[in-house]
């Protein structure tokens, strides 16, 4: 698996959006950690995984909480590194109710 430091979301779509992240604990148990932010309609944010108590070496997927909508959930799978300076690129467009999320690249 690729290992990432830090993960960007563009929001292209006409509602505001949380990102968070998704990742197994060291008992096996999923858990959710809700972002700090709130990305606006038309913005781009860049999250340091540091800085959510991810611990070093977990397997995370990228999770988007749509307040008005449903949730997203990316199918990448990364490993959080946090010296290893990589970024995963995203991207959420549509409509609260009807949103799509979008995987970029990872550099």
């Amino acid at each position: 698996m690729r290992e990432i430091s830090h993960i960007t979301l563009k929001n292209q779509g006409d509602f505001i959006v949380r990102p968070g992240f998704v990742y197994v604990d060291g008992k096996g148990s999923r858990i959710c950690e809700k972002g700090h932010m709130m990305v606006a309609a038309g913005s781009s944010a860049t999250i340091s995984l540091k800085d959510h108590g991810i611990p070093e070496g977990s397997c995370i997927t990228f999770y988007a909480e749509v307040p008005q909508g449903p949730d997203r959930e990316a199918h990448q799978i990364f490993v959080y590194a946090e010296d290893c300076g990589n970024t995963a690129h995203y991207v959420i467009s549509g409509t609260a109710a009807n949103s799509t999320l979008g995987f970029l690249k990872e550099v």
